[in-house]
C-alpha cells in the first residue's frame, strides 16, 4: 500500500493470524454518502476501510482542511492502485516470458533461480532506499562470475 498508515494497520490486524492470543475487533459502522454513523455495537474482526476523515469531520475539523485530506487521499490511492497494477503487469510478464524461463533452464544455475524467487518477494514500493542497496548487494553476492 502507498500510504505507511494503512500498511500498518494491516500489518497489525494479520498479527490475530500469528498470535494465539490477539483478537482484532471494530466497531460497527453505518455509512450514507460521505458520513458515517458508529453503532455502538463491537464486531469480531478488523475493517477494511480507514474512517479517519469522517471521524476528523465529526470532531469539528474544519472543512477546508477535510477537502484537502480527501484530495490527499485519493492521490495516495490513486497511486497504490497503479503500483498494484505495475506489480501485477510485471508477474504476468515474468510467467508468460518463456525464452527467459528457456534460457534459465538451459542454464541450470541454482542461483538463478534463488535470484527469482528474492526478487519475486520483495516489495520494492515499502523498502527504504538503504533496504534496496542492501538487497542489491545481496543479489550481486549471488552472481557466479565465470
Amino acid at each position: 500500500m502507498g500510504c505507511g498508515g494503512i500498511s500498518y494497520y494491516h500489518e497489525l490486524t494479520r498479527l490475530e493470524k500469528i498470535k494465539p492470543r490477539i483478537k482484532n475487533f471494530n466497531i460497527a459502522v453505518k455509512e450514507f454518502k460521505d458520513n458515517i454513523v458508529f453503532l455502538r455495537k463491537l464486531v469480531k474482526g478488523g475493517t477494511n476501510k480507514s474512517y479517519g476523515i469522517q471521524v476528523a469531520r465529526l470532531a469539528g475539523v474544519p472543512d477546508k482542511l477535510i477537502i484537502k485530506a480527501k484530495k490527499i487521499l485519493a492521490k495516495i490511492e490513486e497511486n497504490a492502485e497503479n503500483s498494484r497494477n505495475k506489480k501485477l503487469k510485471v508477474k504476468k510478464t515474468l510467467k508468460s516470458n518463456n525464452s527467459l524461463g528457456q534460457q534459465m533452464d538451459l542454464f541450470k544455475n541454482s542461483n538463478n533461480n534463488k535470484i527469482i524467487n528474492m526478487l519475486e518477494k520483495i516489495d520494492i514500493l515499502s523498502i527504504t532506499p538503504m533496504e534496496a542497496l542492501n538487497f542489491l548487494h545481496k543479489i550481486k553476492q549471488k552472481i557466479v562470475v565465470k
